[in-house]
């Protein structure tokens, strides 16, 4: 029998240090809630070998294991929305449907990492609509396994079963999508193709890589021209209206350049408004639709002016792929787009880089050699 005592840190719940009696029995590994100290897992672990070696050992029949994963999903969520954005409870609800009809009526208990991998892939399988049969994006995929991972984690912390048998399902690679991004000369197309009211919007977009959400969230009191900033504190999704921001790091002051200042000062003075009016509203005031501008406005502007359809947040990675490959620092650029890490900012736009690849040798050789490179048969004499 192999047995040990595991000290688990506080959870983001809460709770204090928790003390496990880790053991094999039959071939199965056991997790047993000891206490809060090290002395009472010792314990505890003695108790448990001295069963095994006596043949008094019988299975543990956990207090909280007869809950179902309908009914835990249940107070998970309702744990969730005490926590978090309104949307992200969305998703969480989203993504459990998918599963609820796979797992739901299993015991907490009873659910075994295989039974997660088949709920996995079961659920990846759309079941209706004009897609039915085909699998959804891995995106949407791995969310559903961030979920099941999460709410079974919880379940662990809240003693219903001993280990998370999710824990270690890794998530799906989906298949890389190259970005479209426009050149300078067809942003220039695309700026000269705008109507008046709807130049200033699409220059926002395409200078700063604000979100979709956030952009049309703006308010007339968020713009410090005498900074030259745009302050991000909102976000605007169809569903849930005006919100705050996606993320801690997303709401953050974006840097205008002057060209980009004096565009957004013309646009101040000639419209009316007070600083909580929003920046660049509907026609009925409120909040524009993005799905309504991009289909009566943005792909006609894209036709007028040439150019090949792209989406709108195509102008978000515009600004970022132009910024990096003009050589631009990327702690910068990553904190303009609102980013989590400098890593996500590499992730996504590492390999537009070639201009930048290049000179970064070129400035190698200048810095080793200073123009005067020696060859191995110059060297060998």
């Amino acid at each position: 029998m192999v047995s040990y005592v595991v000290r688990r840190e506080a959870s983001k719940r809460g709770k204090g240090p928790r003390w496990y009696a880790v053991y094999t029995v039959n071939g199965r590994k056991r997790w047993e809630l000891a206490g809060s100290s090290r002395k009472a897992a010792e314990s505890l672990m003695r108790l448990r070998e001295q069963e095994v070696a006596a043949g008094t050992f019988k299975e543990k029949q956990h207090r909280n294991g007869g809950v179902t994963f309908q009914e835990y999903s249940e107070t998970f969520l309702k744990g969730v929305s005490d926590r978090c954005k309104e949307s992200t409870v969305d998703d969480y609800r989203v993504c459990l449907d998918h599963l609820l009809p796979i797992l739901g009526k299993k015991k907490l208990s009873e659910i075994t990492r295989a039974d997660c991998k088949s709920a996995i892939e079961t659920a990846s399988v759309r079941k209706e609509g004009k897609a039915k049969g085909q699998r959804y994006s891995a995106s949407m995929v791995n969310k559903m396994i961030m979920v099941l991972k999460l709410m079974l984690k919880e379940a662990c912390e809240d003693e219903h079963i001993e280990t998370n048998p999710a824990q270690y399902i890794k998530r799906v690679r989906g298949e890389h999508q190259e970005m479209d991004f426009l050149r300078p000369d067809e942003v220039s197309k695309l700026l000269q193709a705008c109507e008046t009211d709807f130049y200033p919007i699409v220059a926002v977009a395409v200078m700063t890589g604000m979100r979709e959400g956030e952009e049309v969230a703006l308010r007339r009191g968020d713009v410090d021209l005498d900074n030259g900033v745009i302050y991000i504190r909102r976000n605007f999704s169809p569903k849930f209206g005006i919100t705050s921001t996606k993320t801690h790091r997303s709401t953050r002051a974006v840097e205008m350049s002057q060209a980009l200042a004096t565009i957004v000062r013309g646009h101040l003075e000639s419209t009316e408004g007070e600083p909580d009016d929003l920046l660049f509203p509907g026609k009925d005031g409120g909040c524009i639709l993005p799905q309504n501008m991009i289909r009566d406005t943005f792909e006609p502007t894209l036709k007028r002016a040439g150019l090949r359809k792209v989406r709108w947040h195509d102008l978000r990675h515009t600004f970022a792929a132009l910024m990096l490959s003009s050589g631009e620092n990327v702690m910068f650029v990553s904190r303009q787009l609102g980013h989590s890490s400098v890593k996500t900012t590499l992730d996504i736009y590492g390999h537009v880089l070639p201009e930048v690849s290049a000179s970064a040798g070129r400035r190698l050789d200048d810095l080793l050699f200073n123009g005067n490179i020696v060859s191995l048969e110059r060297k060998a004499r």
